[in-house]
């Protein structure tokens, strides 16, 4: 390159530090085709690709540069975001490798290797490249939230609880850590602190519906039900095409008592995501219990249109059919749920009970027995430390132990049959 060259490239280089990228890219090509070959002119033409978002053309000419120069990190990082970008991802770490072997103290690049292991899903060798940048440089908050995501996935929740708090000492407004902290803790049974951390996300940033969305769960659990209401209405104020906050907001109406208003939330998640099976299994429910069976079974059939696999459908449409009085397809209805899942309790004592209807006693009161594993099932009114009694003959001098449960109407109806004990 000779001494016109190399004013004209640092006019160039000039010209791309001002933003004039068109002029930068005019001054570059004509480098070129003048035959001025230089790595660092195929680096910065790159780089004006790059912020003209043109990615095929950035790959293009890093390989020129380093067909010219090989020993250059910079170049090989860069090709490994642009290979990224392009969903190569082996072709990206092997350009973040190349980068590495060439600088081994380079902790970005070990950032942006752990990125692309992690999009692999190759979560170990990816927590092991962030852990490399942070053991180079333990300042990196946005590393630390990238390996407290890759601890999560592998649900090694202690660990990204200690990774998304390093990431937040070190930047305090990342709104973004205290979302995922939230969801940590939450999975860990800690519903407060999770509470705690989805609101110090939006005191940091209060757009943001999927941290209204999560609260608003938490918020459900606790059994807050009005103030989870509040949440998943933040969340769809905020974005009015979000299916999961409304169906969301429909179970916590639901639990208030707001039938009507869950059954529009319900209906306003499925007129979003036709597909949504959940919705269509909870909005099935709520109309139930409306009140209205043939509608009720009706979406009950869309759910598993959509996913004949969901086991919680054919159990509710089951319900639905019973209530209507057709026994013999409720009875379909709960084998169905159990193919699918055979140790899915309440399909096993939903079942039970329309047997027991239709004078299949043998059948009904085994299958019975699974009301003890139904959630929220009313329990014996005494857990005596005795052995349960398996309905064998009892060994002389041996006695049994009546324990009553559910209402006492149904404790004084079963009482005649002591005698027969």
């Amino acid at each position: 390159m000779n001494r016109m060259q190399r004013e004209k490239e640092q006019h160039a280089l000039e010209q791309l530090q001002q933003g004039h990228l068109e002029e930068a890219e005019v001054i570059y090509r004509t480098l070129i085709e003048e035959g001025a070959v230089s790595y660092t002119v195929f680096c910065n033409l790159a780089t004006v690709c790059g912020m003209q978002g043109r990615t095929q053309e950035i790959i293009y000419w890093l390989r020129k540069a380093i067909s010219i120069n090989p020993n250059l990190p910079d170049a090989y990082n860069n090709l490994g975001n642009a290979l990224k970008e392009q969903s190569d991802l082996q072709a990206a770490i092997n350009a973040y490798r190349q980068a590495l072997a060439i600088n081994p103290n380079l902790p970005k690049v070990y950032s942006n290797l752990g990125i692309a292991l992690k999009d692999q899903g190759d979560l170990p060798a990816a927590i092991d490249a962030y852990r490399q940048a942070l053991s180079i440089n333990p300042n990196l908050p946005n590393t630390y939230f990238n390996l407290g995501n890759a601890l999560k996935k592998q649900y090694n929740f202690r660990a990204a609880i200690d990774a998304y708090r390093q990431a937040l000492s070190i930047n305090s407004n990342y709104p973004q850590a205290y979302n995922n902290l939230g969801i940590v803790l939450k999975s860990q049974g800690n519903l407060q602190a999770a509470i705690d951390a989805y609101r110090q996300a939006l005191t940091i940033n209060p757009n943001l519906p999927n941290t209204y969305n999560n609260l608003g769960i938490a918020l459900l659990e606790q059994n807050d039900f009005q103030a989870a209401i509040n949440a998943f209405r933040q969340a769809v104020a905020i974005k009015a095409n979000y299916p999961e906050a409304y169906n969301n907001l429909g179970i916590a109406l639901n639990e208030q008592g707001d039938l009507q208003a869950a059954i529009d939330a319900f209906r306003q998640a499925v007129a979003i995501k036709t597909n949504y099976p959940e919705a269509y299994n909870n909005l099935g429910i709520a109309l139930n219990v409306q009140g209205d069976l043939q509608a009720s079974v009706n979406i009950f059939r869309q759910a598993l249109a959509i996913n004949p696999n969901h086991a919680e459908s054919y159990n509710n449409l089951g319900i639905s059919l019973k209530d209507q009085g057709d026994v013999q397809a409720a009875i379909d209805a709960f084998w169905q749920a159990l193919a699918i899942n055979p140790d899915y309790p309440d399909a096993h004592c939903n079942l039970s009970q329309v047997q027991l209807l239709s004078g299949d006693y043998e059948s009904g009161w085994k299958g019975y027995e699974w009301r003890f594993q139904v959630k929220d099932n009313p329990q014996p009114h005494a857990h005596p430390q005795v052995e349960r009694w398996t309905g064998s003959n009892l060994a002389p001098g041996e006695s049994l132990i009546l324990v009553s449960e559910q209402g006492l109407g149904d404790t004084l109806q079963f009482m005649r049959y002591v005698l027969y004990l």
